[in-house]
């Protein structure tokens, strides 16, 4: 008996290793064409962030009307944007100081953190292209609605807090600004240095712990023990844990094809992703000390409203249209047709996350670096 347990307990632990090689895999090839991505963006932005939506903003901010049509281009902007909830903060407190308004604070703030061109094409990996393509609407969507709430309801003083100098979210002047008056090679060089250095110290070691975590999901989670989160008071049991914790937008993606395996709905696992990347208790804390309360109350308020409705609706498509709930079948009948090249840049992309992981683990027992590490960075 002893012997038989035994043997079932290592057939499991096989399992999860093979799981977990192979989604690290997959993981890889997106981090790379993400990083790419990013890199090429931020190279060709000209001032940086803060400048190129300064580009964009030409209609005074005088009324709600110009007001929320600014909120819609600089959440338009914010979609692409490889920055997390941490990192985001110096970004918008630099745009208000600029001037813009707290509905396109707030529309910026929604639209960043929840999609990168990393998570949309690990998103299209590993669940598919229909997912790929809501995560990033639906966050236009909730940035847009969370906008026009803080339009109407929140008193848009342009006094700033400054609370960069003593908040963890602080980062260096490469996440806000790409020096102007440089040849392409040289932004093409400092935007792959912002993408492959920067960026990836942000994720740190959530993008493999997320990775573990849906193995061992998909492992030893019985079939079916989900089901009934996927009803109204798990979503909201979803909200409320995602909230506060960090969860970044590629962190939390490998977890969802174990999530939809063991039950839980499309549309539930679609809060999932939506609810975590938006928010975490430090930026929590710093938003409500730079904007006030009421702006925190309503852009959380909002945002998760809209997104708890929003997930009713994913339900709603996947059911009407069939869509497939996870890409990583398609992956797992082609395992055997994946070139070699396509091989060897996944594996570089597993070499860049178990670096980033390390560099993220180092700084968390280093005395000297202690005070000065970013939040997003683990």
């Amino acid at each position: 008996m002893r012997a038989r347990l035994c043997y079932f307990m290592s057939l499991e632990i096989n399992l999860f290793f093979k799981t977990f090689f192979e989604w690290s895999l997959d993981l890889g090839l997106a981090l790379v064409g993400g990083l790419i991505l990013s890199g090429l963006l931020f190279a060709f932005l000209g001032e940086g962030q803060t400048g190129l939506i300064s580009k964009f903003l030409a209609i005074p901010e005088n009324t709600r009307k110009k007001s929320f049509l600014n909120a819609l281009k600089v959440a338009l902007i914010g979609v692409p944007m490889p920055l997390c909830s941490c990192s985001v903060i110096p970004v918008v407190q630099t745009l208000r100081k600029k001037g813009l308004s707290q509905s396109s604070v707030s529309a910026f703030l929604t639209t960043t953190p929840e999609t990168s061109p990393t998570s949309f094409l690990l998103s299209w990996t590993m669940l598919g292209p229909a997912m790929a393509i809501l995560r990033p609407l639906a966050s236009l969507i909730m940035g847009v609605s969370t906008a026009l709430a803080i339009a109407f309801f929140a008193r848009d003083s342009q006094s700033v807090a400054s609370a960069t100098s003593s908040n963890c979210c602080e980062c260096d002047d490469n996440h806000q600004h790409a020096a102007p008056g440089l040849s392409w090679k040289q932004k093409l060089i400092k935007g792959f240095k912002f993408a492959f250095v920067d960026v990836l110290d942000d994720f740190g070691y959530w993008p493999l712990l997320g990775l573990a975590i849906g193995a061992a999901v998909s492992v030893w989670v019985p079939m079916g023990a989900l089901e009934k989160a996927s009803g109204f008071f798990g979503r909201l049991a979803i909200i409320l844990v995602s909230v506060p914790i960090y969860v970044c937008a590629e962190s939390s993606t490998p977890i969802a094809p174990g999530l939809l395996a063991k039950g839980l709905s499309a549309g539930a696992v679609f809060l999932f992703l939506m609810a975590g990347p938006l928010s975490n208790l430090s930026s929590l804390l710093t938003l409500r000390k730079v904007f006030g309360t009421r702006f925190l109350a309503l852009h959380v308020g909002v945002n998760t409203a809209v997104a708890l409705l929003l997930s009713y609706v994913v339900d709603m498509l996947y059911k009407n249209y069939g869509w497939a709930l996870s890409g990583t079948q398609v992956l797992q009948d082609k395992e055997n047709e994946r070139s070699t090249f396509l091989l060897v840049i996944s594996l570089i992309g597993m070499g860049l996350l178990v670096h980033s992981s390390y560099r993220a683990i180092k700084k968390m027992f280093s005395k000297k670096d202690k005070d000065e590490d970013n939040c997003c960075s683990g």
